[in-house]
């Protein structure tokens, strides 16, 4: 009984792995086409076919629309939907985290310059006799998608199927997928209470595997089989990947370093709560809509329970009646997050800064440890290569 329950166990660990590593694969390449999508963008809007693209993209939502309206779905505008979509689809690949968003963005900016880089610096290190590791290849930092994520996918789905629904049997999907939503995102949030120990480089250590791969690839100690061609050729890559760890060290170095970890924290901290503030804002509207005398419309309901959360906003007026416990939950959300969780997790907040700090010295220490090597390794090959025949 014992070793079968061991084996049952080992085999659910198993396939636990397995399928981390296959959303993981999913989201690195969700990521890829998403950059190769926006710069083909980029591309149509400098050469003036930007139009073309956006009406095949408008005709290819309309005929969607309008397949799920003639099977009886009840689809929602189709002036907005594609926003809604781009939206949520940005949100489920980062995983709703303000660094992955941040290095999402990054990402998507670079995408041309790393995917030529990469690829040259491929076809050298072959040419010179190098091991290429596939592992090498472009890929986003960050954790595996997550309940967070198959939720928001979800989400996605029924907006696009009953968006426009106004009944309860349609509307309650909607109200348990970002309800589900709001509870995670505010678990994650209010986890950021919990004391604060720092890792070794922590958030910083997809930066530090970056770093490392190509001075663990072609090593310290040079090649003499490689010729004067590869030995000059590795010595040039090592210099221009020995440039690159310098300065992003020198971005990390003493004071200035330091404010700026500081005051990302603080920005990934903002994030966070307007991210939960628009998850609640929009659960409250899905059930706003329905619990009327009347239903309302969706955009009208997230007109009203915007003005619980922001009460600058004026309340806008619908000629339906609410019932008194559709104003005390929203408000109460508000309440609990504004007023609540402000305090403690702003007593943690620079806790969190100090230990988000040290990350960063440990990283700056790691990337100057591997541009050493490298300098080592360039010396190293220069020497070999004036030792032999031309």
């Amino acid at each position: 009984m014992t070793i079968g329950l061991c084996c049952l166990a080992g085999s659910l660990s198993s396939i636990t792995r397995n399928f981390g590593w296959l959303l993981m694969r999913a989201k690195r390449y969700a990521w890829r086409a998403t950059a190769l999508y926006f710069w083909l963008i980029v591309l149509a809007a400098v050469f003036g076919l930007y139009d073309g693209i956006q009406n095949v993209e408008r005709d290819l939502i309309d005929g969607l629309l309008s397949s799920l309206t003639s099977v009886g779905f009840e689809p929602v505008n189709p002036d907005y939907i594609g926003g809604v979509l781009r939206v949520v689809w940005v949100l489920t690949i980062t995983v709703f985290r303000p660094m992955e968003l941040l290095s999402f963005t990054i990402y998507v900016l670079t995408f041309p310059v790393l995917i030529i880089g990469l690829y040259v610096l491929k076809k050298i290190l072959e040419y010179n006799g190098t091991e290429w590791s596939s592992e090498q290849s472009p890929s986003p930092a960050g954790r595996p998608l997550r309940a967070v994520t198959g939720c928001s996918v979800l989400l996605a789905a029924w907006i696009v199927l009953y968006g426009g629904a106004t009944e309860w049997p349609s509307i309650l999907p909607g109200i348990v997928l970002s309800g589900c939503i709001l509870f995670l995102v505010t678990f994650r949030l209010f986890a950021r209470v919990r004391p604060v120990t720092s890792g070794s480089v922590g958030r910083f250590g997809w930066l530090v595997s970056f770093a490392e791969r190509y001075p663990n690839t072609v090593g310290e100690e040079p090649d003499e089989s490689k010729g004067r061609g590869g030995l000059g050729s590795e010595a040039a890559i090592m210099h221009f990947h020995r440039r690159w760890l310098v300065r992003t060290a020198l971005m990390m170095r003493g004071s200035k370093g330091r404010n700026r970890i500081v005051m990302l924290v603080f920005a990934e901290y903002i994030v966070s709560l307007i991210v939960v503030a628009a998850v609640a804002i929009f659960f409250w509207a899905l059930v706003i809509s329905v619990t009327g005398s009347e239903p309302i419309p969706l955009f009208d309901s997230l007109r009203i329970s915007t003005t619980y959360f922001l009460p600058g906003i004026e309340t806008p007026n619908i000629g339906v009646r609410l019932p008194f416990w559709t104003s005390v939950g929203p408000a109460a959300t508000g309440w609990v997050l504004f007023v609540l969780y402000i305090g403690p997790a702003g007593s943690v907040l620079p806790d969190r800064q100090r230990a988000a700090a040290t990350e960063l010295e440990n990283t700056y220490h790691a990337m100057r440890h591997y541009a050493a090597v490298l300098g080592r390794g360039i010396k190293k090959r220069k020497k070999l290569r004036e030792t032999l025949p031309e």
